[in-house]
């Protein structure tokens, strides 16, 4: 059951806010939207202050919250940008939180959006051709449903190898008519490049990203729509990714979806299945299953939304877009029922998925501690320059095995450092002479 009607609130206790904290109730700490308004649940063993203290802790459970709370509320001030308005149900330190958080925000929440009518569901694919011959039947067929409930959907592959359509319509020479599916090509290779290239050719209301790996289950497309009319004032929506890695038929409680944490870390649980009224607002989706309303984010970004500077893996390029996103008063909502199976192939695409290979490990890394120095960034160079080390030290402690291993870790992770710093510095400057 939803955590805010057990604590009986209401949309009417939030009159005004666009960001509240409050107690979960639990164990979960996540994020509600609740008619509009962003409600951000925290639980006491998610304090930094309060795991530094052990087995302390449990002498002060009260107190533990109400750390928890000043935290959450630095968290979302200095991080994301976000001016929150109420800290509810805290009486001690939520005290001090309230004089913190002082009249309500100077943020700007997206207008809701209206009714969608129009949907693009976009499959980016590269250096792959079994994997989209499973994938597209599925797609084919949830873009005939959407349509005969009325809605213009069509599913658009973006290719990157230049024989593709020839190999595509060779294996199924039926599709060179079949309604509803277009071709794009995008050139040189790149995700993120050949997402904004979908976003540059479309007109649609909704635009939904899956992956050339996936099979959508029913209704895919008409609950990825409900979801975006339940919420007209959430940016985007993430779908559920069923996966081989978590398991295909795992029933998942977790109401953490796609978190972020002050470390960077992301708790995934992407596979949730949700509790049913509460709206979930993750802080980012999963590239394999996403949505976005095209008006807002094209008035923030034109038609590059993705950084296409993120290249290799591309990884982080969906948490770098949610990052902006929100930072720009925008926000997420999940959409358990809008639920596809990941078969998570292992070659071609990006790639991602073969990390054995030190170099290649590498690059995905560095990737890593770009998006961290992004995340950071408001803090100040001081703590955007030492705060990811705190990954590298995770990483040597999770490391299995001995002192070599931890020793390779470790230098692994400081190259990584290095360049994520350097590449932070050249985007800066680029960004600078742009601006000059």
């Amino acid at each position: 059951m939803n955590v805010l009607l057990q604590r009986h609130l209401s949309p009417s206790d939030f009159a005004g806010a666009t960001d509240v904290i409050a107690p979960s109730g639990g164990d979960d700490e996540t994020t509600e939207l609740l008619d509009g308004v962003r409600v951000h649940l925290v639980a006491p063993h998610r304090g930094w202050l309060i795991r530094a203290l052990g087995p302390l802790s449990r002498l002060t459970p009260t107190l533990a919250l109400e750390a928890r709370a000043l935290e959450k509320l630095y968290e979302l001030t200095a991080l994301w940008g976000h001016r929150v308005d109420q800290v509810r149900g805290f009486s001690l330190l939520g005290a001090l939180a309230r004089q913190v958080a002082g009249e309500p925000g100077a943020e700007v929440t997206p207008p809701p959006g209206g009714p969608v009518g129009s949907v693009e569901l976009v499959c980016c694919t590269y250096n792959r051709l079994d994997e989209p011959l499973r994938s597209l039947p599925s797609m084919l067929a949830e873009a005939a449903v959407a349509r005969a409930h009325g809605l213009s959907c069509v599913v658009r592959v973006v290719y990157q190898n230049d024989d593709f359509p020839h190999r595509l319509f060779e294996a199924r020479p039926q599709w060179r008519t079949v309604a509803g599916l277009s071709l794009l090509r995008s050139d040189p290779p790149s995700l993120p490049r050949a997402r904004n290239t979908a976003v540059a050719h479309t007109e649609a209301d909704l635009v939904i990203f899956v992956d050339d790996d996936v099979e959508l289950d029913r209704d895919f497309v008409l609950e990825h729509v409900a979801m975006a009319n339940r919420c007209p004032t959430a940016s985007g929506i993430v779908g559920r990714i069923r996966s081989k890695h978590e398991g295909h038929d795992r029933q998942n409680p977790d109401r953490a979806v796609g978190q972020f944490r002050p470390s960077g870390w992301v708790d995934g649980n992407f596979d949730s299945v949700g509790d049913g009224d509460a709206v979930i607002a993750p802080h980012t989706p999963r590239g394999a299953n996403m949505a976005f309303r095209r008006a807002p984010l094209v008035a923030w970004f034109g038609s590059a939304w993705f950084d296409e500077s993120l290249l290799g893996s591309a990884h982080r390029e969906e948490s770098t877009l949610a990052l902006e996103v929100q930072r720009r008063g925008g926000s997420f909502v999940y959409a358990p029922r809008a639920s596809l199976y990941h078969f998570e192939a292992e070659l071609g695409g990006c790639e991602n998925r073969q990390l054995d290979d030190p170099a290649r490990r590498l690059k995905h890394l560095t990737l890593d501690h770009l998006f961290l120095n992004r995340f950071y960034a408001p803090l100040g160079d001081a703590a955007r320059r030492t705060l990811p080390l705190l990954t590298v030290l995770r990483e040597v402690k999770h490391t299995e095995g001995g002192a070599q291993k931890k020793w390779a870790t470790a230098r692994l992770g400081l190259k990584a450092w290095r360049a994520g710093q350097h590449f932070w510095a050249e985007r800066r400057d680029r960004d600078r002479s742009r601006q000059g």
